[in-house]
């Protein structure tokens, strides 16, 4: 499994005891200030994790064909 991989499970992991953990406070919260603020804190996380999925495809993206590009020059 290749490095980038490996980061972005970590990712996935990490937002998925992230989404858990709200979740988890939803139940236990009375008031609704605080529920909105932990959803607006979700929706903030969910946001930055799409934002890492899209540069960890262009970086792997990148790193391909950078990697196709030596592979041709060593070739040579």
């Amino acid at each position: 499994m290749s490095r980038l991989q490996e980061a972005q499970d970590r990712l996935e992991t990490a937002l998925t005891r992230l989404d858990q953990a709200v979740d988890k406070r939803f139940t236990a919260v009375d008031s609704q200030q605080d529920v909105t603020a932990l959803s607006e804190e979700l929706d903030a996380a969910r946001s930055d994790n799409a934002r890492l999925q899209a540069v960890t495809s262009t970086l792997a993206s990148r790193l391909d064909s950078t990697i196709d590009r030596l592979r041709k020059v060593l070739d040579e």
